[in-house]
């Protein structure tokens, strides 16, 4: 693991992409120019092996580096976040995939779209890959994409199995219809791919992505490819989210400094609601950032400890985005709400903090309701102890709903009636469904 100082390299750059940020939002793209730059200080080799040039950083500097560039441009922190994280899906494949995707391009850049659209058919010499993608930011910078089918004879017997294919760039189509309201700089386009044959060695299986038997792992298994894939690759979203709101509290804090009451001229830095609405919205900041850093702590530790803690792990790990997320847009309401009309004008970052703040909560994976629903399951159906620390008071037995596990009756705060294995059968439902049915 190389120690890269991503933070100091990309200070430099931020200036210039916080000036395009309006240039990109017109272009509905990056800007050449930024990639060139994210390039040049390594952000993109971050999670790419040593092997082939990578970096292989630990998770949280990559993080607070993107967090940093999401100050900047929300978009731009969006993309970048996924160029960095596809790295991971790689590695999931075959050496050999790898090897074509890096050995000549460390930087390379690897797009997606994770919802299983498409259709997989096994052919002479590997997979038979059609369908149409929507959502696949960044695309057009990208050299390779990650998609997700299902497998055709596999749906037709009520048992659909996913599979992960890479393409080349040049294998796709790309449509040009990305025009929204939020994250607009993401180029988030749609995708389609008829009768292209992926080899093998560019093709795994979701479930086996899942339970860790990976041609990729074959020489060992790198720290980060231990961590459950579905809650890490959520927090994929977070940093930009968290960049935003700090820059939005930073400008509100600035623009309430010198700005006055239209009718009575006076200036709001006096006037306990702007204490108040900075103060609560850095309040909600604060906690976004310690639940990222919690959970990312703790995932980073997964394989290190026993089992009943790594369900736990998984279940508190799969709310934290969604909630990291929703702490951010109830945060960048709060300044929003308070900076008057003037917010309106296109001129004005707040509308675009706040119109692209709430375009990311809408993405399929951060839905705040399901997680809520998963997590509230997971805490009433495992010991609570490896979840949550739960008050003394908890201790009464709570009856759940059968369709929740196997068992109808558990003990919250004191000893399941039922073994630990059957506790968890709940728990452990989710990350099930996750594999064989990844969404966007």
């Amino acid at each position: 693991m190389k120690n890269v100082d991503l933070r100091h390299r990309l200070g430099p750059i931020l200036p210039q992409i916080r000036e395009r940020s309006r240039e990109a939002e017109k272009a509905r793209s990056i800007p050449p120019r930024t990639i060139e730059d994210l390039k040049g200080a390594g952000l993109f080799r971050s999670f790419v092996p040593a092997a082939f040039g990578g970096n292989e950083s630990a998770i949280l500097p990559v993080y607070d580096a993107l967090i940093d560039l999401g100050t900047a441009c929300t978009s731009t922190a969006w993309v970048a976040s996924l160029f960095v994280m596809h790295a991971i899906m790689v590695r999931w494949l075959s050496e050999r995939a790898q090897r074509e995707v890096w050995a000549d391009e460390p930087d390379a850049l690897i797009a997606s779209s994770v919802a299983p659209l498409g259709t997989v058919t096994p052919c002479d010499g590997g997979f038979l890959v059609n369908g149409r993608w929507s959502f696949s930011s960044g695309v057009d910078h990208a050299n390779w994409i990650v998609l997700l089918g299902t497998v055709a004879e596999t749906s037709r017997i009520g048992k659909p199995s996913v599979r992960i294919c890479l393409l080349h760039a040049s294998e796709i189509t790309v449509e040009d219809d990305w025009h929204v309201s939020g994250l607009r700089a993401t180029g988030s386009k749609s995708v389609s791919v008829r009768n292209v044959v992926v080899p093998e060695y560019r093709s795994e299986d979701m479930r086996s992505i899942q339970t860790g038997r990976l041609h990729g792992r074959r020489n060992g298994v790198p720290s980060i490819l231990r961590v459950p894939w579905r809650p890490f690759l959520n927090y994929t979203y977070c940093p930009a989210a968290i960049g935003t709101v700090r820059a939005a509290l930073e400008h509100y804090r600035e623009r309430t400094l010198t700005r006055r009451a239209a009718y009575t001229g006076e200036l709001f830095r006096a006037k306990p609601t702007s204490w108040v609405r900075l103060a609560r919205a850095a309040a909600e900041l604060d906690a976004a950032e310690l639940i990222l850093r919690r959970d990312i702590e703790d995932l980073e530790r997964y394989s290190a400890v026993e089992r009943n803690r790594r369900l736990a792990i998984e279940a508190r790990s799969e709310f934290g985005a969604s909630r990291v997320v929703e702490l951010c847009r109830r945060a960048i309401e709060i300044v929003y709400r308070g900076s008057g009309a003037g917010a309106l004008y296109e001129k004005s970052p707040m509308q675009r903090y706040f119109r692209d703040v709430n375009a990311i909560t809408q993405h399929a994976a951060l839905d705040i309701d399901g997680a809520c629903e998963r997590y509230g399951r997971a805490l009433l159906t495992t010991a609570p102890s490896a979840v949550v620390q739960m008050p003394e008071y908890a201790a009464a037995p709570v009856a759940i709903p059968a369709s929740m596990g196997r068992s109808t009756r558990r003990t919250v705060g004191g000893e399941a009636d039922q073994p630990p294995r059957q506790v968890a059968t709940a728990l452990t439902a989710t990350s099930r469904e996750a594999a064989e049915a990844p969404r966007a």
